[in-house]
């Protein structure tokens, strides 16, 4: 028998030779599995399709639809960029999203809210699988899944990412050939890296021809978009978005749009398949279409089994407007009940810029209400996930953790989950949360 920290060490080394790295370092991972019921995951599967539908349908709407485009003042001098992504649409056989993550809250009741939509460069996408597989490996681990009815589903397969990828451009450009595909991201500001190393290796072990670029290294000559002169056929977009001033900012470049120009006028003439597209990148990632799918004002777009899955799966989230109703009331009950609420910016990721009234005093929070009026900001029930013990990676310890999870949709179908687990209330790892294997089970 081995002990935890034999297991967590050996792990590691499983990790570094098979690719359960980021940029080469190791990613912080439980050797202690989670499980869940293949029941429960069915129902979430059911209703986060639905609300994906949804949400196909407020991006289509984003482009005319004045109503909705005023929910998102801090997009309107980014509505030329978004705008692009809807030329795309027929080709795109219709969708304006091809692949996403909702990011999912358990409580002790065992009860499941959605908190976030990642529509825009969903993380963990292919690392997911390449963890479980790593796993699996190691013999000294598998005795946790002895005696279990486990499920599969498709995106335990590392390929099936990549697959897709292949699926979708041979689709919009009616051929057999294989595509040439980069991960391309800002080499030089807030750079994302998940990913990246199983992007690589998964491409290279199916005889893909697969590279990385920076938005501002890409060159347009009017026919082919390249990078080092390799012409490239479709990007896999991985750059973050923040909120500065009050307006999104995103981070394709780092100081002005035009590093990037070849690269959006290759998107615009339609040169390269690009996904996701700008309208999920900026529209639907944002968290404050969580509370537009709440609004009952919207709620005639939707079918009403759409509706019975948003009132269902999605956590209580709004945005306190200036001119509502009863904004003084709502207001109030937010300042005198702060245990209750968390505010998020509505663009920011990673972790960041996430207030947790239970963690915060009463000052400070009544000054961060002030400023969530009218502005970039979203206000969500809290909700207390449920805890389980982890051996914590770092200190080989079982660990009293809070765990969230996440479903995986490609082309408008769930197809499987990831878990993510920490000490701390907030379990993004790059707020110093660490990965979980996860099964669903009979």
């Amino acid at each position: 028998m081995f002990s935890n920290h034999e297991k967590n060490s050996l792990f590691k080394d499983a990790l570094k030779k098979n690719g359960g790295t980021q940029k080469g370092e190791i990613v912080a991972t439980s050797i202690t599995p989670h499980f869940f019921s293949a029941e429960k995951y069915n129902r979430v599967a059911y209703e986060s399709d639905l609300i994906m539908e949804a949400i196909e349908i407020v991006l289509k709407l984003y482009r005319v639809d004045k109503e909705i485009q005023a929910y998102y003042p801090e997009l309107d001098h980014l509505k030329d960029l978004i705008n692009i992504g809807y030329d795309n649409l027929d080709s795109f056989e219709g969708r304006l999203n091809h692949f996403s993550r909702f990011d999912l809250i358990e409580n002790d009741n065992g009860d499941i809210g959605a908190m976030e939509f990642n529509t825009a460069t969903p993380g963990t996408m292919m690392f997911t699988s390449s963890l479980k597989q790593i796993f699996e490996s190691c013999d000294f681990l598998t005795d946790q899944l002895e005696h279990k009815q486990i499920v599969k589903f498709p995106l335990d397969d590392t390929r099936y990412f990549l697959n897709y990828l292949i699926g979708l451009y041979q689709r919009i450009k009616q051929t057999i050939s294989l595509p040439t595909i980069a991960f391309v991201q800002n080499k030089n500001y807030k750079t994302i890296n998940t990913d990246l190393d199983q992007f690589l290796q998964v491409g290279k072990e199916m005889g893909l021809d697969v590279l990385v670029a920076g938005y501002d290294e890409l060159v347009f000559n009017g026919k082919a978009l390249s990078y080092n002169g390799k012409s490239i056929d479709l990007i896999w977009n991985k750059f973050t978005r923040e909120t500065v001033n009050g307006i999104v900012r995103p981070n394709y470049y780092t100081k002005t749009p035009d590093e990037a120009k070849d690269w959006i006028q290759a998107v615009k003439d339609h040169k390269v398949i690009s996904v996701n597209g700008f309208p999920s990148i900026f529209v639907s990632e944002n968290k404050k279409t969580l509370a537009l799918l709440l609004d009952k004002r919207f709620h005639h777009h939707f079918t009403n089994e759409q509706i019975k899955a948003i009132q269902s799966l999605i956590l209580p989230t709004f945005i306190l407007k200036s001119n509502q109703d009863n904004f003084t009331e709502v207001k109030e009950k937010i300042i005198n009940n702060k245990d209750e609420y968390v505010i998020k910016s509505s663009t920011d990721g990673r972790g960041r810029a996430i207030f947790i009234g239970k963690s915060m005093n009463q000052d400070d929070w009544n000054s961060l209400v002030e400023q969530t009026v009218d502005g970039p900001f979203v206000i969500q029930k809290f909700i207390k996930s449920k805890q389980t013990m982890v051996v914590c990676p770092r200190s080989s310890k079982e660990v009293l953790m809070n765990t969230s999870l996440a479903i995986f949709i490609i082309e408008g179908k769930s197809v499987g989950l990831s878990a993510r687990s920490s000490p701390s209330l907030i379990q993004n790892v790059f707020s110093g949360g660490i990965m979980q294997v996860i099964y669903i089970v009979n």
